[in-house]
This record gives C-alpha cells, structure tokens and sequence, in this order.
C-alpha cells in the first residue's frame, strides 16, 4: 500500500499464477487493441487459454480468456444477489491492490493494473469449445454437488480429529478456513446456476472439464494441507482416531485425483515458458497503453 501510494505508478503488474487449466488475464480496463497478441503469446508457447467457467461467477469477460479485473464490489453485488443473509458475511478477504488504488486515485488518474493466471498443468480440454449434450446450468449443479460431497467429507473428518490435533497451526488454519469459505459459497453459486442468463446453452467440453475435473484439483489440494498436518500430528503423537482419520483422507485423495487424471490429459509446463508468457503479457499490454509514457524522472 504504502508503495502504490509513494511510486504513483503508470502500470502495476500483479505477478500471480493458477493451479491447473489455461492461461487467462485481468487487464483494469479495456485494451481491445492487446487482445490478439495476448492470445497469439500463449499459442506460440504451446499453452492453452482457459476457455471454460471463470474463476469467480462475478467476472466480466471481455474477450476469450480476457476479464474484467475483480473487485470486492464486484463479490459484493453478486452475493447480494444470489446468496442469502448479509453479502459481507460470504466475502473472504479484502480488497485487491486495484481496490486500493481506485481508494485514493482519481479515476482519470487511475494506472493500468494487469494480472496473468498462468497454470503449472494444463490440459487441451479447457480450451476445447466442442458443445456437449449438457446445458451449462446442468453440469455447473453437478459441479456444485461434485464440491458438496467433497467439503462434507473433508468437514465430517476435521470434526473428528478437532480434539486430538492442534488447531492453531499453520495447515490447519489455512485447511479450515477454506473449506468454511468454499462451504458458504456452495448455495449462492446454486442459486446463481438456476437463476442467471445464458444457463439453458449447451456446455462446452472446457466448461465441463473446469466444473468437474479442474475444481476437483483444487479441493484435493486443500485436503492434501489437511494430510500434511495429520502426518505432523502422528510424528509424535500416535492417536488412533488420528490414523484412522489419514488412512481413509488418503484413500479419499486416490479415488479424486484417480477422477482426474482418467478424464484429463494433462502435461506440466516448464518454469522457463510460463516466465515467458508473464514477461510477454507484460510488454504486450504495456506497448497498448495509449496514454503510457516512461516518465523522465524513471
């Protein structure tokens, strides 16, 4: 914060990265002009974009694998909308670094603000665009039951263990925070698949496989913190609830990542391209900045 504010800064390059799936962008405001090139990078690369559901329901998509940056506003609108009770109470987290900027920063004085989500795994399946026999709302509810089943498990079991291990570690607290936050989000994203437009359209391959196959992945890497602060807990203390409780969590983590890997063919992409895809988005983005000068004093 106090480095935004210093630095006054003409473009902010917010370095992130994904988990699994395609290439994808949040640029602060429209850059038609950088579209093709953005697209034309990740090609030559040998990396797909992420052509299936975005990350959040909130996301506005102005091109294919290009959004809108989000805002708490934005998590805000959409849970007042489709979740239950106060929206503030579904919002994990605070602000970005572009809600801090348009805090204090006049509009017309606001910087050029870009994100790059680039995946370690990919998988030519995000950016299939084949329609499938499913309509979107049909498999985002699968998707949505495909995540309850999961966060009931993985609750069920850290009930069972919440007496024998220690909840203030680090695993622990990251564990439970995620799955009390992804549990919250479950009915107003159930909601918002029955209610909102365009949820009669058939599916495409890249949207099924980002609800059943790539949210999979994520949960699994939630469950695998659980795992790891069991295993810690049974270095020195050898309950039998505890190791009862990893045994089926491990057995749990086979069958789910076994469901990935049997429905998608995935390759792991070299440090050294995905360095390449951020530094080109960068220049990409920065040479399409109309009002974009290097000012004289750096």
């Amino acid at each position: 914060m106090s480095a935004l504010r210093d630095t006054s800064p003409d473009f902010v390059y917010s370095l992130h990265n994904a988990g699994f799936g395609g290439v994808y962008y949040y640029p602060s405001r429209r850059l038609d002009a950088a579209y093709a090139l953005l697209h034309q990078i990740p090609h030559e690369l040998g990396l797909v974009l992420s052509l299936g559901e975005p990350e959040m329901p909130w996301a506005v998509e102005w091109a294919p694998a290009v959004y809108r940056i989000p805002s708490v506003r934005d998590a805000y609108d959409y849970h007042a909308q489709y979740a239950s009770g106060n929206p503030v109470e579904h919002i994990a987290g605070g602000g970005s670094s572009w809600d801090y900027l348009t805090s204090f920063r006049a509009p017309d004085r606001l910087p050029t603000v870009l994100i790059t989500e680039l995946p370690y795994f990919q998988s030519p399946d995000i950016s299939d665009q084949t329609p499938t026999t499913e309509t979107k709302g049909a498999v985002i509810l699968s998707g949505v039951e495909r995540t309850r089943d999961m966060l009931d498990a993985l609750s069920g079991l850290l009930a069972e263990v919440s007496g024998e291990v220690v909840q203030g570690t680090r695993l622990m607290r990251a564990f439970s925070s995620f799955v009390a936050y992804q549990s919250k989000s479950i009915e107003s994203k159930r909601t918002w698949a029955k209610e909102a437009p365009g949820m009669s359209q058939p599916a495409t391959v890249a949207q099924r496989a980002d609800e059943f196959y790539v949210k999979t992945y994520y949960k699994v890497l939630m469950a695998s913190m659980l795992n790891r602060a069991l295993a810690a807990h049974l270095q020195t203390q050898r309950a039998p609830a505890v190791i009862d409780a990893q045994q089926r969590l491990e057995r749990w983590l086979t069958t789910w990542l076994s469901d990935v890997e049997s429905h998608l063919c995935y390759t792991a992409i070299p440090t050294r391209t995905l360095v390449q895809a951020q530094y080109g988005a960068m220049l990409a983005v920065m040479g399409h900045i109309d009002a974009f000068e290097f000012r004289s004093d750096g």
